[in-house]
């Protein structure tokens, strides 16, 4: 698989088109619950919270996994800039009122 313009232009137009379905069809997959503090409530966002951290953590995990397989002092660096990376993601996402 080479990384080229042609490569990154289509992950690019899958990764826009993958939004769009999300947002056009999130909805009818999700439906949002009419009372506000419900049961259902909860559980559509700590599903869409667990689907949308899988999707974001598999490619940092793929990346890590790729570097170290190439130079494990890369490997250590890039571990450690995700990790650094994921203290504000983390705190954001927590700060974030359901």
């Amino acid at each position: 698989f080479e990384i080229g313009l042609n490569n990154t232009t289509l992950c690019s137009s899958a990764g826009a088109a993958t939004v769009l379905a999300i947002k056009y069809l999130g909805p009818t997959v999700f439906p949002e619950p009419n009372d506000e503090q419900s049961d259902s409530r909860l559980r559509r966002v700590g599903v869409i919270t667990a689907v949308t951290l899988t999707a974001h953590n598999f490619p940092e995990g793929m990346a890590v996994a790729i570097s170290t397989m190439g130079s494990a002092k890369l490997g250590l660096k890039l571990t450690v800039a995700i990790a650094l990376h994921n203290i504000p993601e983390g705190l954001a996402i927590g700060a974030h009122p359901v």
